[in-house]
């Protein structure tokens, strides 16, 4: 078997598991702990941010879970900034540029 093949049973095997882990879940939070924490065995990166719409009114989408962070601080530089960049991405229309998951 090739290192190639071996990654994606591996890759496969992952997928597998995290929707195993999702489906016992027990809660919205760990959820969406699983979703910006345990992809990283499946697709590469340095950073996941889960957003989510903080004003059914509004509709607004902010900063609901991070990767490697245990508690969202919306004070924070980084943070304030993306919670800023979707909002401005939001009234420009231009919410077509981003992943919208339901």
């Amino acid at each position: 078997m090739s290192t190639n093949e071996q990654g994606e049973k591996e890759k496969l095997y992952a997928l597998l598991q995290l929707e195993a882990n999702a489906r016992h879940a027990e809660t919205l939070k760990e959820l969406h702990f699983l979703i910006v924490n345990e992809t990283r065995e499946i697709v590469s990166y340095r950073q996941a941010f889960l957003f989510i719409i903080s004003g059914l009114s509004s509709g607004t989408y902010t900063v609901d879970t991070a990767s490697s962070i245990a508690v969202i601080d919306s004070n924070e530089p980084y943070i304030a900034w993306l919670n800023k960049m979707v909002a401005n991405l939001q009234q420009s229309k231009n919410m077509d540029n981003i992943l919208k998951l339901d």
